[in-house]
């Protein structure tokens, strides 16, 4: 038949396009920045600050990703923006799955750094939802504000961490706060936490994010440009 493909040539192609991406997610630093894009679309600056690397090892890791269809570009003016695709979110879910559930390593890091009594253990996104409608607590959502506003879990409100330090004293005594960030492997709610519990706040680390909302169709909401002001004097939902 004209045109058509031996097997050999199909195994080629296919193989080595399915070794394209995991080349692609083969470096521990193309990873972290692949988890940034998660989150929001990014400059390339803006990426390059965040992880304090230069911008020609940003701009080549990020080329690397867009070829393997893990992420995509925008252009604005003499800006190149970045943000993860479909794809590139469902391979640094899995990735990060596989990580805590089947390698020793990595679960024995994550046991060691996040202290199993301040993890929020109701995971369930339901139960959570339930939970700050009933006022029962506080969700804080200590990413940038530029993530927050890109897609947030309903009911949350805005306090980034670099400005938790400033804003801690308008958040009650009696509250009972849940803080959450970029999911399983960023530590920003770990440090939240500590934060509110040195004033004596009731604080724990739930470790889910955006990218478990969406796997589990649950839709995270967008924001409005400019945030409401809440009860935590700031802070925005």
């Amino acid at each position: 038949m004209d045109g058509a493909l031996r097997a050999a040539d199909f195994k080629l192609i296919a193989f080595r396009e399915l070794a394209r991406v995991g080349k692609a997610l083969s470096d521990p630093r193309r990873l972290e920045l692949l988890e940034l894009l998660c989150q929001s679309e990014k400059s390339v600056d803006h990426v390059a600050r965040q992880l304090g690397a230069g911008i020609a090892t940003v701009s080549h890791h990020l080329q690397v990703l867009k070829a393997s269809h893990l992420a995509r570009e925008r252009r604005s003016g003499r800006f190149i923006h970045y943000q993860a695709t479909e794809i590139g979110q469902a391979a640094w879910k899995l990735l990060a799955d596989i990580g805590e559930t089947n390698i020793a390593a990595v679960r024995s890091a994550v046991s060691q750094f996040f202290e199993r009594d301040w993890t929020y253990e109701a995971v369930e996104l339901s139960e959570i939802r339930k939970k700050v409608n009933r006022g029962e607590i506080l969700l804080l959502d200590v990413r940038p504000v530029e993530e927050f506003l890109a897609g947030h879990f309903p009911g949350a409100v805005s306090l980034p961490l670099a400005d938790l330090r400033e804003k801690v004293r308008t958040i009650p005594r009696d509250a009972q706060v849940v803080a959450y960030c970029r999911g399983p492997y960023c530590v920003l709610a770990h440090d939240a936490v500590q934060i509110l519990r040195r004033r004596g706040i009731r604080a724990y680390h739930w470790r889910q994010g955006v990218v478990d909302w969406k796997r589990l169709a649950t839709a995270a909401v967008r924001a409005n440009p400019s945030p409401r002001r809440t009860s935590t004097k700031g802070a925005s939902r």
